[in-house]
C-alpha cells in the first residue's frame, strides 16, 4: 500500500507507560499486515503515525524497532521503514529453519512423556473445529497453534525460542497460502497424519511427515510469490502505459 495513500490506524487509546503504548501500537500494525490492510511495500512514516495514533513518537519508535525485529518490517537506511516482501529465498529460509526445529522436537517428543502429547491433541481438534468455518486466517492461526503446539511439548526451552521468533514471518507466509489450498481439509488431513505419528511413537515417520509438509508449503508458497510477482508486473506495465 503506497504511502501516498496513507493507512488510517485510529488512536490506541490512554497510554499508561510507553512500554504498553508502544506494545499496543506494534500490535495494531502486526494485525493490519497480517490481514492484508497493510501491504508488502508499504512504507511506514514514524512521524505520519505518530499524528494518526496521536501517540508521541517514541512509542512508535519502540514498536516499529519491535517489528523489525519479528521480521515483518525492514528497513532502508536512505528511504525508510516498509512492511517486508517476502521473495522464495525468504520463504525458503524460513520453512528450511521451521524444518530444522520441528524436526528436532518431535524426535524429543515421541522419546518423551505421553501425557505431553494432550496439547497438541487439543490444538488439533481445534483444527478440526476452526476447518468448518473455511476462514483462512482463523485456519492460519489454528495450524500455527498445532505446530507450536509439537515444539512446546518436546520440553526444549531453547527450540520452543527460536520458534518463537519464527511465528509472525510464518502468518504472513501462510496468509498468502488460501488460493494454493483448493480443498481446506487437505490442510487438515497433513495434521491429523502428523498427530497419528507422534502418538504411535514413530519417530522416523513423523519426520518424514513433517518434512514432506514443510517441502509441500514451501513449494506452494513459492508458486505464490511467483504469481504475485507477476500480477505485480503487469499492474506496472498496465501504469506505465497510462
Amino acid at each position: 500500500m503506497p504511502m501516498d495513500k496513507p493507512t488510517r490506524l485510529t488512536a490506541v487509546g490512554p497510554p499508561r507507560t510507553d512500554t504498553s503504548t508502544a506494545a499496543r501500537i506494534a500490535g495494531r500494525i502486526r494485525e493490519e499486515i497480517l490481514e492484508g490492510k497493510l501491504l508488502p511495500g508499504a512504507q511506514l512514516v514514524e512521524m505520519r503515525l505518530s499524528a494518526e495514533l496521536g501517540v508521541s513518537r517514541g512509542p512508535v519508535r519502540e514498536a516499529l524497532q519491535h517489528l523489525l525485529q519479528e521480521g515483518l518490517l525492514w528497513n532502508d537506511r536512505n528511504r525508510g521503514v516498509f512492511v517486508k516482501q517476502f521473495n522464495a529465498e525468504d520463504i525458503a529460509d524460513v520453512y528450511f529453519i521451521r524444518e530444522l526445529i520441528e524436526t528436532a522436537a518431535a524426535s524429543l517428543l515421541v522419546r518423551s512423556n505421553r501425557q505431553r502429547l494432550r496439547t497438541v491433541r487439543a490444538a488439533l481438534d481445534d483444527m478440526l473445529k476452526v476447518e468448518e468455518s473455511g476462514i483462512w486466517r482463523n485456519i492460519v492461526e489454528a495450524d500455527l497453534r498445532f505446530h507450536a503446539a509439537i515444539v512446546s511439548a518436546a520440553g526444549s526451552v531453547r527450540l520452543n525460542r527460536i520458534f518463537e521468533t519464527l511465528q509472525a514471518e510464518t502468518r504472513m507466509c501462510l496468509n498468502r497460502l488460501a488460493p494454493f489450498y483448493p480443498d481446506r481439509r487437505d490442510v487438515l488431513s497433513e495434521h491429523v497424519e502428523i498427530f497419528e505419528a507422534l502418538e504411535a511413537g514413530a519417530s522416523t515417520q513423523v519426520v518424514s511427515l513433517l518434512r514432506r509438509h514443510m517441502r509441500d508449503s514451501c513449494q506452494r508458497l513459492t508458486q505464490a510469490e511467483v504469481h504475485s510477482k507477476s500480477v505485480r508486473s503487469r499492474r506496472e506495465t498496465v501504469a506505465d502505459s497510462v
